[in-house]
């Protein structure tokens, strides 16, 4: 079961070629959002101060955008982690962020009574639980080429919406039991959707249904998942104390985790869309490491 991310990492930098270099590298580490210039040379303190982040969430249309989960609610910034206001709409413990891929405004927010959406950046929002059974919500995704396609990752299972989160149901078909934390769609076609609980599981139809993807890996909890933006057959899976690379569209894993200090899970996994060979990854506890040999060795890149 995904625990609260107290000490969370995660680090989402999805279509980075639309960011400026001063966005380029956002992340959260040890509970505050960290940003870096272009090849992520060091990390400086972004804040939002004492919030203890536990989730980020790049708008796809607007690199400037990004909105926070945290332990005392959300937060959004609209100038590349500059700076960052609250958002009003989730005053209590936030696990999990998501933007529609069409529009910055539109942002859905994960908490452990249910889903909230806003259709205003966070200023407003409304309860999205209608169909929901488990209101433990540890991982939002949208679909890239149809944002009515919603994911949630529940403590009860995956649940799909079909319009935009006004309705959910449940999309376990093919899902063993347990709490899902992690969602990666594959950027070039939206039918290909992974997900994460103690395995892997890899759908080819949106999230209707799914199969098990997990021959090669350990039995571990699985914190992050990420598809490579220039090979959709690359897929690296983040686990609990190790860190996984699939070359054939996660039909068959292999470790490659050399250099990385495992502390309380991989946190989160981007791979850079211009030169899909380095790689980051950051750690619970440990901060944030880089590939630059497609994950076959690691080096600590550490806060400022």
């Amino acid at each position: 079961m995904p625990q609260p991310h107290s000490s969370t990492v995660a680090i989402r930098r999805r279509l980075a070629r639309r960011l400026p270099a001063a966005a380029v590298g956002t992340a959260v580490l040890i509970g505050t959002a960290l940003r870096a210039g272009a090849g992520l040379p060091a990390w400086t303190s972004s804040g939002p101060a004492g919030a203890n982040l536990q989730a980020l969430a790049i708008a796809p249309t607007d690199g400037q955008v990004l909105y926070a989960a945290a332990v005392r609610g959300a937060f959004r910034s609209t100038d590349g982690a500059q700076s960052w206001q609250g958002a009003v709409i989730a005053p209590e413990f936030t696990r999990a962020v998501a933007v529609d891929s069409t529009d910055a405004m539109v942002v859905y927010f994960g908490q452990s009574t249910g889903i909230i959406k806003s259709t205003d950046g966070g200023v407003s929002g409304e309860p999205a639980n209608d169909g929901l059974t488990s209101t433990s919500v540890f991982a939002l995704a949208v679909a890239p080429a149809n944002p009515q396609v919603v994911l949630a990752g529940t403590a009860g299972g995956v649940f799909r919406s079909t319009n935009g989160g006004t309705t959910w149901t449940p999309a376990d078909d093919g899902l063993a039991a347990g709490s899902f934390g992690a969602f990666a769609f594959d950027p070039a076609d939206s039918q290909i959707v992974y997900t994460g609980s103690d395995r892997v599981f890899r759908s080819s139809n949106g999230g209707m249904s799914w199969e098990e993807a997990s021959t090669g890996l350990s039995v571990s909890t699985v914190h992050s998942l990420t598809v490579d933006p220039t090979d959709s057959m690359v897929v690296y899976a983040g686990l609990s104390s190790a860190l996984f690379k699939s070359v054939t569209g996660a039909a068959a894993w292999e470790r490659m985790d050399d250099g990385i200090e495992h502390s309380n899970g991989v946190r989160g996994i981007a791979v850079d869309p211009q030169n899909p060979q380095t790689v980051y990854a950051c750690v619970a506890n440990r901060g944030c490491y880089k590939s630059a040999t497609g994950g076959d060795l690691w080096a600590p890149r550490t806060a400022a």
